[in-house]
């Protein structure tokens, strides 16, 4: 069975967003501004103590 350029398109997606949430779940320190993956706002408000009371982990 073949499938289109689409669906394997879709499935890299997948399969690379499982990786980048299996890989943020290994990081020891739950502060995301030590991952210079991330961009300096999203870390700055994932910081945030009012963020960081909903974690869950």
């Amino acid at each position: 069975m073949r499938f289109g350029k689409d669906v394997y398109i879709i499935a890299s997606i997948c399969v690379l967003g499982i990786l980048v949430i299996f890989g943020l779940s290994w990081v020891p320190n739950p502060n995301l501004k030590e991952l210079e993956m991330l961009p300096s706002w999203l870390t700055n408000w994932t910081d945030d103590y009012s963020n960081s009371r909903i974690r869950t982990a």
